[in-house]
């Protein structure tokens, strides 16, 4: 979550399933995802679930990218 917030994603409302966040794209579209809140990692296809196109358009790369832009560990 903290990742997703430094790539400029608001925090939106509680759900039932987790938390919602939305970004603007460059192409003026908008994307949400909803991110699971629980204290225990996430499971690894959850994850990718999130990062995938259809959700963040982050993947793999693009997270461990933001992890190195932003001096995280």
């Amino acid at each position: 979550m903290r990742i997703l917030r430094l790539d400029g994603w608001e925090e939106g409302r509680k759900t039932t399933h987790g938390i919602s966040y939305s970004k603007m794209m460059r192409d003026n579209r908008r994307r949400v995802t909803i991110v699971p809140d629980k204290r225990r990692s996430l499971r690894p296809g959850t994850l990718r679930a999130i990062l995938d196109e259809k959700q963040a358009g982050i993947g793999f790369d693009g997270l461990e990218a933001l992890i190195k832009q932003h001096g995280l560990k």
